[in-house]
């Protein structure tokens, strides 16, 4: 996080590394086969996307932009594709997810770990779900957290609450967290 709480800096520093392995990529696909360089994609750029994406990826489009651009790159070298073709039929063949999904993914993460109180007590407090008493059809709710500002209203427990709150009951019901990862986006990462 930087001077002015955001996370510019941290998105810059992932770039970084992302365009260098990028680099790597592209010298193996000359001899690599697309089921190596899709391992490669996955142990030398994914997990920097991943990394506590839940905290700063959920900012402004334009900040996380470049990066999801670096992204498209890598999966056009996967598939050995021209640099102006279109990506999604390639993430969805690959099984490979977006920069924004793989945000939304961890942060339902999160909120699932919240639900079941997995999540130490500081980070605990921030999320209240709805109780049996109330209205049934709250109960797998969480509270919204009141947000006068953007930069709370881009904060995991702003966003992560208006996240699940927004998904069907089934799936906040889930007790296993394999359950919640394949109804909600069809493929995994």
């Amino acid at each position: 996080m930087d001077d002015n709480l955001t996370w510019k800096s941290q998105i810059a520093h992932v770039e970084t590394k992302v365009s260098r392995n990028i680099s790597i990529l592209n010298k193996a696909k000359y001899l690599l086969d697309y089921k190596a360089l899709r391992m490669l994609y996955c142990s030398l750029i994914l997990p920097f996307c991943i990394y506590c994406i839940e905290v700063w990826g959920n900012t402004y489009m334009s900040n996380i932009k470049p990066l999801s651009i670096l992204q498209k790159r890598a999966v056009r070298i996967i598939h050995n594709a021209d640099s102006r073709e279109h990506t999604n039929r390639q993430f969805f063949k690959s099984g490979l997810l977006k920069l924004k999904d793989i945000a939304e993914l961890q942060t339902l993460l999160v909120m699932h770990s919240a639900k079941s109180r997995m999540l130490p007590v500081y980070l605990q407090q921030l999320f209240v779900f709805g109780s049996d008493k109330e209205d049934h059809r709250k109960t797998f709710n969480c509270k919204h957290p009141y947000a006068r500002t953007t930069l709370k209203q881009m904060c995991i427990s702003v966003v992560g609450v208006k996240l699940w709150n927004s998904q069907q009951k089934d799936l906040k019901n889930c007790m296993c967290i394999f359950q919640l990862k394949v109804p909600c986006h069809g493929h995994f990462y």
